[in-house]
């Protein structure tokens, strides 16, 4: 159980009690803007209420070590489904088995997409989540690893038209669902999240990971690092 109060200060420590308080401000707001934010309730509510996450389904997740990523993967495997992840280098790849606890992951930059894929569900997926659109979503849907009645998630992904990106990979009208996902259209239901994700959080069944540079300074770089998919997690900047 994380306890981030609990603790006695002496008062004779004000140093002590300044970094302290400095690390409690800076853990509670990356989370408020992470697992506890949007991000990770546009992850909960994608898969329970959009895609309608059965137990025992096979859930496939782009860049599951960012924060909607991650959660994606903790939620499904909280609720009793196999997550895979992929992301695009070792070390992702380690965080999000060793941390985030998904059941597999693949860095897509040197290891084969599609044979690992299917590798890790032969029949296909029941959910891709994706993150990421893109080539990444070209080559999941061309390799036929979404399984019939499979639905796929864009989180945040600009797709002119899903069915023609559907028609190109050769499936048939109606074979697989795809579906747009907005965290704001949920707003009026975050409680329903917040009882969730403040429960699994405390129990230790949530990781999460801020990527966090000092000053105001280190903003245009942070920002490009961010854009350019280099982060590792959600970039926050200490001041």
């Amino acid at each position: 159980m994380r306890h981030l109060f609990a603790l006695q200060l002496r008062s004779d420590a004000p140093q002590l009690k300044t970094r302290l308080a400095a690390a409690i401000v800076l853990v509670l707001a990356g989370n408020a803007l992470g697992v506890l934010g949007p991000p990770g309730m546009a992850a909960y509510f994608g898969l329970l209420d959009l895609a309608g996450l059965r137990t025992g389904e096979s859930v496939l997740v782009s860049a599951a070590a960012n924060v909607a990523g991650a959660m994606a993967g903790q939620v499904a495997r909280i609720k009793g489904a196999r997550a895979i992840g992929i992301v695009n280098s070792r070390e992702l790849c380690d965080w999000a088995i060793r941390h985030a606890r998904f059941s597999a992951c693949v860095n897509h930059r040197a290891e084969d997409l599609g044979t690992r894929l299917r590798q890790s569900a032969p029949r296909g997926f029941d959910i891709y989540f994706d993150n990421s659109g893109g080539e990444l979503l070209e080559a999941v849907l061309s390799g036929h690893h979404i399984a019939p009645g499979g639905r796929v998630i864009l989180n945040g992904v600009r797709d002119d038209d899903p069915a023609e990106s559907l028609r190109r990979a050769g499936y048939a009208p109606g074979e697989i669902t795809v579906l747009r996902l907005s965290a704001a259209a949920y707003q009026h239901r975050r409680s329903e999240f917040m009882k969730d994700a403040i429960a699994w959080y405390g129990a230790d069944r949530l990781a999460c990971r801020e990527d966090v540079a000092e000053g105001l300074e280190s903003v245009p770089a942070h920002l490009i690092r961010a854009m350019r998919g280099e982060n590792f997690g959600r970039p926050l900047i200490r001041l």
